[in-house]
Formats: structure tokens, sequence, C-alpha cells
């Protein structure tokens, strides 16, 4: 793992690795073009990823535009040699107009209203749902599938939704899942 630059608000957790480790480990033999990394924060799913399965593109989808020089700073410390788009939007009104093989998220762990409220607003959007939740979330995933072989994701709800399989428990409550 790189020294990445991050906001003072916010720190990318162990949760984030561990999801680039298993998309790595599942798709090392694979030439992928394109990924796209959602609810991205500084970026550091995609950059992990990216300098493992060198896409020709990533495009980071992130609601904070805060996080926007974040991105671009690490983006171009580490993989310079790619093409890459910011999306900021919320997710549930991301459009991929590229061609993209793998999905990666760790989307905000509670609906709104829900855990724990920061003070920080910055804070409190990378922990909930805002703007939509998680089952607008899960809907906007199933929606992607049609297009993106892999869809792979961490939270700590518990999912027994057909299309959803849970690949690895990480503790403390949550997992990694990926669409089927």
């Amino acid at each position: 793992m790189k020294d990445y630059l991050q906001p003072d608000f916010y720190h990318f957790s162990s949760d984030s690795i561990e999801l680039a480790k298993l998309v790595i480990e599942r798709h090392r033999e694979e030439a992928i073009q394109g990924l796209c990394d959602a609810f991205a924060g500084c970026g550091v799913i995609a950059q992990e990823v990216g300098r493992t399965l060198s896409p020709s593109h990533i495009i980071y989808n992130e609601l904070q535009e805060e996080f926007v020089p974040f991105i671009e700073k690490n983006h171009q410390e580490f993989l310079s040699h790619i093409s890459y788009q910011i999306v900021c939007r919320p997710f549930t009104d991301l459009i991929i107009d590229k061609r993209v093989e793998i999905l990666v998220a760790n989307p905000p762990y509670f609906n709104a209203g829900e855990g724990r409220a920061s003070q920080n607003k910055n804070r409190y959007y990378c922990r909930h749902f805002v703007q939509d939740n998680f089952d607008d979330f899960m809907d906007k995933l199933f929606e992607l599938k049609k297009d993106i072989s892999y869809i792979y994701f961490v939270t700590r709800v518990e999912i027994n939704r057909e299309g959803v399989i849970k690949l690895k428990d990480l503790g403390k409550g949550n997992s990694i899942y990926q669409l089927a």
C-alpha cells in the first residue's frame, strides 16, 4: 500500500485495501479495459487495483468535490499512464459511457439517521447515504450489472438477495460482496 494523500476530514479504512486485494487476486490474469470506483473518496481502491491490472481508463465517482484534488494528485503520482475521469454526482445518477469490466464500491455504511452522526459534514457524507439510501445503491448496482461484468462492494448490511454473493467477512460486521 502506498502513502495516499487524503483529506483531514476522512481517511480510508482497511476495508478498501481488502476489497482491492480481492479484486486483484480474482482478475490478475485478465486484460481489463475499464475500471469504475464508486464512492471513490481519494481513489485508493482504483489506484491499488490499477497498479496491478493496468486498465486503459478509470472512472472515479465521488459525490463530494472536496475529494477531487486528492484523487487527481494520487492518480498522477501512481497511475499517470492511465487515463481517468472524475464524475462528481450521486452514484444513483452515474452514467457510464465507456467500457468498464469492473466496478468497485465502498459506499457509506449507514442510511441517514442511522449510526453515529459526525458533526463534520464531509465525514458524515462519507459514512451516511445522503441523497439516496442503501436500497437505491443496490438497485443501481443491478442496473449497471447489465453492462459491467464484475461488481464488488463492501457493506455492513447482511444481504440475502438473489444475485448477491458474500465473498469475504472482514470482521467488525463488514463483508465483501459480488453481484453474480
